[in-house]
């Protein structure tokens, strides 16, 4: 049921009635219970949507207050969107520290959260210009990755980590892989975004 609405208010909001998309949410923020597992999946869901709106104040708070009224197994999955509005905001330093604070609070058999985490760590270190860290983790990340969604970014993520070191062997490399695991997963855009950046970074 909150799948569907939420469903429903991205829908709205993809075809331009933000008025609507946040009408559904204030509606499931009155009919939830907080503390709840459908009201934990509704807070995300509208982080997301302040994410997408680049509302970087607003989802910062809001996952802000998340983080002071949750428990310690949802703690992970907050620090980590908390690191990704720091990323988007190009708060490099903090975002770092987040992604950082949700590493050691990780389950050490949960690799793919670990891939995850290591793919978020090695890409802030690489927008902030620190390539030799970049590649270190990125590599972690790589090697971390269980599924082809996850090896296809790691990749992705390499190659563009090489390009903007000015070594197009090696980047075109990584984005080939990378758009080969896109493809075996079924992931045609994904693909076709690399494709795009590669015309832009090597016309």
């Amino acid at each position: 049921m909150i799948e569907e609405k939420i469903e429903a208010a991205f829908d709205a909001y993809d075809q331009g009635d933000d008025k609507e998309a946040y009408r559904l949410f204030d509606e499931m923020k009155n009919e939830l219970t907080p503390g709840t597992e459908d009201y934990v999946t509704y807070q995300h869901a509208l982080g997301y949507l302040y994410i997408t709106e680049q509302k970087f104040d607003t989802a910062r708070a809001h996952y802000l207050e998340m983080l002071a009224a949750t428990t310690a197994e949802e703690k992970p999955a907050i620090l980590h969107q908390l690191g990704t509005v720091e990323q988007l905001d190009s708060e490099f330093e903090q975002a770092a520290d987040y992604f950082q604070q949700e590493e050691r609070l990780l389950d050490a058999h949960d690799v793919e959260s670990f891939a995850a985490n290591y793919y978020a760590q090695g890409y802030t270190k690489m927008l902030s210009g620190d390539y030799e860290g970049a590649l270190l983790i990125l590599t972690k990340a790589r090697d971390h990755a269980q599924d082809e969604i996850s090896q296809a970014y790691a990749e992705r993520a390499l190659g563009e980590l090489y390009a903007a070191q000015s070594q197009p062997v090696e980047a075109k490399d990584y984005f080939s892989q990378a758009k080969k695991h896109f493809r075996v997963a079924g992931d045609e855009v994904g693909a076709a975004e690399i494709e795009m950046l590669e015309s832009i970074i090597f016309e």
